[in-house]
Order: C-alpha cells, then structure tokens, then sequence
C-alpha cells in the first residue's frame, strides 16, 4: 500500500498573531510600519502602497511577541503605538479622531 502523505497545517498563520487596524479618523491611513520593540529600523510599509479610508479596517499577520506600531495619515501626522503584545490571536488597535482646536472642549476666547 502507498504511504500517507504527511498531514499539512491547516494554514501559515498557524501560531500568528492578527494585528487589525481601524480607521476611525476622517483621514486616510497612508503608510504603516510594525517592528519588534526595541528595533532601531521600521522596515518597510505594509500597506505596500495601498490606503485604508476612514472607517475601514485593515489586519497583518505577524509572529507572536512585543511591537511597535507607528501609522501615518495622509497629512503626515504620525500616531506611535509602542511595546503591544501581540499573542497568538486577534489585537485591534483603533485610530481615534483627534480632539483638535475647534473642537467643544476648545476653551471659549475671552
């Protein structure tokens, strides 16, 4: 009789950790870089050139372990996330509108 193949993983991600960003700005997320806390380099983006619009979502699969997240909108503002965690399930990270000047809580000109 033939041998049996070995069994296969059922998918790559077996063991990863899902990194999914929201978009909750009113601004698109232009760049993204994820590196292991503590890396001096960025690495490239990866996004690869595409946008996520406001109040879409975007997940990477990424080995489990420390991280840090920067995001660039497409003003160039930068949000950092730095050392999260991320285990061998899903991590939302949400990017919050800005309470800029304007805003209600704006203290009232005199």
């Amino acid at each position: 009789a033939d041998a049996e193949p070995p069994p296969t993983p059922l998918s790559n991600s077996a063991g990863m950790a899902n990194l999914t960003i929201e978009n909750q700005t009113e601004r698109q997320l232009v760049l993204l870089y994820a590196s292991p806390s503590g890396d001096e380099d960025w690495g490239p983006d990866l996004l690869e050139g595409a946008v996520v619009v406001p109040g879409d979502v975007v997940t990477f699969v990424l080995p489990p372990g420390w991280w840090d997240v920067k995001c660039v909108l497409e003003d160039e503002d930068q949000v950092t996330f730095g050392e999260l965690e991320l285990e061998a399930d899903d991590y939302v990270l949400s990017l919050l509108p800005d309470e800029g000047p304007g805003e209600e809580d704006a203290p009232e000109p005199r």
